[in-house]
């Protein structure tokens, strides 16, 4: 009587099917391929704080006074003038009305302007340029005759913003803690530079007071200059740290 094999045979067949499975990947219908599913997470940052950005730059601003701080007020006043001719200097004790001088030879003026800088400012430093000429300002000074034998000093004293502003005046230029940044040896043309790179506060923390001094020498050739009129500007040029 003849064995039936076909047990074995079925067996034999099914392995070799599991294993051709295994090898390709598990088969469904014609053409599917199953493959196991992977879990996925994503993270993020930014640069930002309380809803806002984090991320800006800093700011830079210097603002001037030109009242007159003989009064020890220099609470308001603070403006920027970042174009010539900028804020207008009061001149003392020599005037004729609100502003025409009435200059004569052998007569010294003197003028006050505070700097500080913003209450969201970071530090710098300040250099007082030499003047030139008011932009949009008609004068009457043929030869420039009045304007190069005016002569300049300039006195600064740094202060913390809480202190009384000092005054302006001939006496200023020999104060404690006052440094002459134009004219220290004497009165200098017009156009001569401060000292530079004087150092100003962030935050307004402290206020620069500034005093003009302009004169007019008593010699003959300022005894012919009736009538002459100059208008100098002074640019204080600022750079942040």
């Amino acid at each position: 009587m003849a064995l039936n094999r076909t047990p074995s045979v079925s067996k034999s067949l099914r392995r070799r099917r599991i294993l051709a499975v295994l090898a390709g990947g598990l088969v469904l219908g014609v053409g599917g391929t199953m493959t196991l599913a992977s879990w996925t997470d994503s993270e993020w940052v930014w640069g930002g704080a309380d809803g806002g950005p984090g991320i800006g730059t800093s700011e830079f601003v210097v603002l001037q006074n030109t009242l007159s701080p003989a009064n020890g007020d220099v609470a308001t006043g603070w403006v920027e003038e970042p174009d010539n001719p900028g804020g207008e200097l009061v001149f003392s004790p020599l005037t004729v009305g609100d502003d025409i001088l009435a200059l004569t030879p052998g007569e010294t003026f003197y003028a006050p302007v505070a700097l500080k800088t913003s209450d969201t400012s970071i530090a710098g430093t300040v250099d007082l340029l030499g003047a030139v000429a008011a932009a949009g300002v008609t004068v009457d000074d043929a030869g420039d005759l009045l304007w190069d034998n005016l002569g300049a000093r300039v006195a600064l004293e740094i202060l913390p913003a809480a202190d009384t502003a000092p005054t302006c005046d001939q006496a200023y230029f020999a104060a404690a803690g006052v440094d002459v940044i134009v004219g220290a040896g004497g009165a200098a043309p017009l156009d001569t530079a401060g000292l530079a790179d004087q150092p100003i506060s962030g935050g307004g923390d402290d206020v620069h007071y500034y005093c003009f001094e302009i004169s007019l020498p008593d010699n003959a050739v300022t005894q012919t200059l009736q009538g002459r009129t100059v208008a100098p500007a002074w640019q204080f040029f600022s750079t942040s740290v």
